[in-house]
């Protein structure tokens, strides 16, 4: 029983001024997303170490990544903050240190590099179309593009999608009336019909190139 009150009684710590100035910073206000995301960044990398090793489990193994969750867990808390925001502000800031950011910030904003980060290692691509193309590149615009491996579809495609999905809410509201119900049955229909086609034809493009190689 003593051991485990010791070891309550040992467990990480935050200090009082950290947790004072990531509240200070939070508190600015969303203008200033890359100031608390590489405020966190420094938080981790000073403390990391020491609390993935206070963390450790009984054989002595340390996770930083354990570590890393569980000082943005805590300052969120101790601070009044959501949880998801400051994890977000802070592997925005790691994806993005300085030196990369200083290429596309302005004009770009944190939500388009947010967007761009998505694809991956191949961020770069999109986040120079979007620097480029700066009267069209909205965060759902890049991720649309992203979708499509850098292609942008007719604007009818994303249209439609949204339709469909929907139809779909409609046709699964027990309130929706039932002349609504029935257009919204048949776009469903429609939809699955497209998408059945769409994989038959990529099935056999696929069955064809593999027979050319």
């Amino acid at each position: 029983m003593t051991q485990i009150k010791e070891r309550i009684e040992l467990k990480p710590q935050l200090p009082d001024e950290i947790v004072e100035a990531t509240r200070q910073i939070y508190e600015s206000g969303e203008t200033i997303q890359w100031i608390i995301g590489d405020h966190l960044v420094s938080v981790v990398d000073e403390l990391g170490g020491n609390i993935a090793r206070q963390l450790s489990d009984d054989e002595g193994e340390t996770d930083v990544r354990k570590a890393r969750a569980w000082i943005i867990h805590n300052l969120a808390d101790r601070i009044g903050a959501d949880r998801s925001t400051l994890r977000d502000r802070h592997n925005m800031a790691k994806f993005f240190p300085p030196e990369i950011r200083k290429d596309y910030i302005p004009p770009l904003t944190f939500s388009q590099l947010r967007a761009c980060k998505s694809a991956g290692d191949n961020w770069k691509e999109h986040a120079d179309w979007a620097r480029e193309n700066l009267h069209r590149s909205t965060c759902e615009i890049i991720r649309t593009r992203i979708k499509h491996n850098g292609d942008l579809p007719p604007a009818w495609i994303s249209r439609w999608e949204r339709l469909v999905r929907l139809s779909e809410l409609l046709v699964e509201d027990e309130d929706t009336p039932v002349k609504i119900y029935e257009v919204c049955r048949n776009i469903y229909k429609v939809s699955r019909q497209v998408r059945r086609e769409e994989a038959a034809l990529k099935a056999m493009s696929n069955y064809f190139m593999a027979r050319r190689d």
